[in-house]
């Protein structure tokens, strides 16, 4: 799947490559079938993880001294499933869903932040462009998701 990111301060899903479809088959009878999805290897969940929260944000905040936990590449990886399950949901086609990441929110649920972290996060939400992105993320939302419209 060709997955590729914008690179603007809403970490927008930028496009997403319609996927085709797969033939089933039908698992044997003296087997189970889990409908959870494979696991991730860490590696896999912080590359994505990284995407998520956007390697800019990470090499400034390391620069200023915030050492990211595996538990925040974890929390950008699910928050990034569950952004992208939501798309599927929706039935417009992939390439018409939108996400932004809510990286400072990311973070501070899964690790102490410092004081300057949190200061950042709320300029950060309150210069958002999208009004509909900056209520959600000041209510706490990981992500917000939209449809795409050429009539919006």
């Amino acid at each position: 799947m060709d997955v590729s990111f914008s690179a603007n301060q809403t970490y927008a899903l930028s496009h997403i490559s319609s996927v085709k479809s797969v033939k089933q088959t039908m698992p044997s009878e003296n087997t189970t079938k889990s409908d959870a999805p494979p696991e991730a290897s860490l590696e896999t969940i912080k590359k994505l993880g990284s995407l998520v929260l956007g390697k800019g944000n990470i090499e400034r905040w390391e620069a200023e001294g915030l050492e990211l936990d595996d538990a925040v590449y974890e929390k950008a990886y699910e928050a990034f499933n569950e952004a992208f399950k939501w798309g599927q949901s929706q039935g417009s086609g992939l390439s018409s869903i939108s996400h932004s990441f809510n990286a400072h929110d990311i973070v501070a649920s899964a690790q102490e932040v410092p004081a300057w972290f949190e200061a950042e996060r709320a300029q950060y939400i309150d210069q958002h462009q999208h009004p509909a992105v900056r209520e959600a993320f000041a209510d706490g939302a990981l992500w917000y998701g939209h449809i795409n419209s050429v009539f919006a």
